[in-house]
């Protein structure tokens, strides 16, 4: 599906998939990433980096948890996002957000 969808819309988008489950294509600007949007979403606000935590499971996640100051990966995490993450959390099954936000805080 993935290279379908690729073949498809050539090189204009950033296309990936999911890695369990049913069929799942991503598909976006390669220009635009979360992390720039979080990043100009957090400016606007007065927020720097540092006081940031952001959470992701897949590769469009990339950018914004190399931005966070804790970027965390849920434990069913595209194995790409895994060596990115500052930490990994358990899955979004067990609750991983609500874990890692209650040893946070």
């Amino acid at each position: 599906l993935q290279a379908r969808v690729h073949q498809a819309v050539g090189s204009l988008v950033s296309v990936t998939r999911g890695v369990v489950g049913e069929p799942l294509v991503e598909m976006g600007s390669k220009t635009v990433n979360k992390g720039r949007i979080l990043e100009k979403f957090a400016a606007r606000h007065g927020i720097e980096a540092h006081e940031v935590m952001a959470f992701g499971d897949m590769p469009n996640d990339t950018e914004m948890l190399e931005w966070a100051r804790m970027g965390v990966a849920m434990g069913n995490a595209h194995p790409m996002l895994l060596g990115v993450a500052k930490a990994v959390t358990t899955s979004n099954d067990e609750d991983g957000v609500a874990r890692v936000i209650d040893a946070w805080f």
